[in-house]
């Protein structure tokens, strides 16, 4: 016997808006975890892949820091940061001044670029320019294993969040279901076009 199907339809009132927002976090949360965690397996390879290494570390801490940031969504605060692990704050911080420092500004403590004039070694003159250019990755393996428990960790003192906020969106919505049977059916989600990257949001 063939299981029914059962409708859904989409919401868009503050509480559910306000959950899509939550789980938003929470993927963000999850894919900083999952970029340290392969960080933290990388770092462990002899070459070293910088690109690889860097694209990983830049990921993680645009995504974690994009957790605190609100606009058009909102983001979590330092309050979140009390429920989370002992030293949430001091590391949030940490977290975000490498984000600033590291990425977000051209000038960089860890990146440096050096330019030198070539000697001749009998005469007085120059053979050429030297270029020399060094970034540091920031983490080693431990501390890239530390950034993936935590944000597995600050994941989890959502969930209490994400329970209530499923609860009230279930409440709301079951106080609307006449409104919401005339609904279309779907959760509406299309691809973007390239033109919607151009406008803001």
């Amino acid at each position: 016997m063939q299981e029914q199907q059962l409708p859904i339809v989409q919401v868009d009132f503050d509480e559910a808006r306000e959950l899509a927002d939550l789980l938003t976090i929470r993927a963000d949360l999850e894919f900083v975890a999952e970029a340290a965690d392969r960080l933290a397996g990388l770092l462990d390879k002899e070459p070293l892949d910088g690109v690889i290494a860097k694209a990983l570390q830049s990921a993680a801490l645009i995504a974690y820091v994009r957790c605190f940031t609100s606009g058009k969504r909102f983001g979590l605060t330092e309050q979140t940061l009390d429920r989370g692990p002992e030293g949430a704050r001091e590391y949030h911080r940490y977290l975000k001044d490498m984000r600033d420092k590291h990425i977000a500004h051209s000038v960089s403590p860890f990146e440096r670029m050096a330019v030198g004039a070539v000697l001749s070694v009998d005469e007085d003159a120059v053979e050429g320019v030297a270029q020399f250019h060094m970034q540091h990755i920031t983490f080693d393996k431990e501390g890239a294993i530390q950034l993936a428990r935590y944000a597995r960790q600050l994941s989890t003192v959502l969930n209490a969040d994400g329970k209530k906020l499923t609860e009230d969106v279930q409440r709301k919505a079951s106080e609307t279901i006449a409104e919401l049977r005339q609904r279309p059916r779907g959760l509406g989600f299309h691809a973007a076009d390239p033109d919607q990257a151009r406008r803001s949001r």
